[in-house]
């Protein structure tokens, strides 16, 4: 009898820990970053991710806007283009991290592909399907920052970016 107890006991205790792992985990990501992640930094390269989601733009390209098949073949170039450049943009990333000089550097790199992106759709998709792909994009950053708690600046950061 004793010993059932004991077994049970110790299985209790496993779930128990379990379960208060499985809540520190979410609750740091709940706070915006990984599990573990020194001084809530976002993992290099997700920050571009999230500024550059090519991802999801072509697939609102192509499924939702209703673009011709001949026009999705120049989009797709120019996607491709974007595409080759963010990931060297991550790289970078990845290599100047905690250096304050560079990372802004890289903000304003990636602005800068994200601008011509946009410059280059605007030569194959219609002024409509641009209007639409704007759109869609506003609601995705709104739900975005409603999620991640977005629009307030990053810790020790005040309004505006700029130190």
């Amino acid at each position: 009898m004793k010993r059932r107890a004991v077994v049970i006991g110790v299985c209790v205790g496993l779930v128990l820990m379990a379960v208060l792992a499985v809540q520190h985990s979410t609750q740091a990501q709940r706070q915006g970053r990984p599990a573990g992640a020194p001084g809530g930094q976002p993992p290099a390269g997700q920050f571009m991710m999230q500024m550059l989601n090519l991802e999801s733009l072509w697939a609102q390209t192509s499924f939702e806007l209703g673009v011709a098949d001949e026009v999705l073949i120049n989009a797709r170039k120019i996607y491709q283009e974007s595409w080759n450049e963010r990931k060297k943009l991550i790289e970078k990333m990845g290599q100047a991290s905690g250096d304050t000089d560079a990372m802004r550097t890289l903000r304003a790199d990636a602005e800068k592909l994200r601008s011509n992106l946009d410059n280059k759709l605007k030569d194959v998709l219609t002024t409509e399907q641009m209007q639409k792909l704007a759109e869609w994009e506003k609601a995705a950053r709104e739900r975005m920052g409603r999620r991640s708690g977005a629009g307030a600046p990053p810790q020790g950061m005040p309004p505006g970016g700029q130190r």
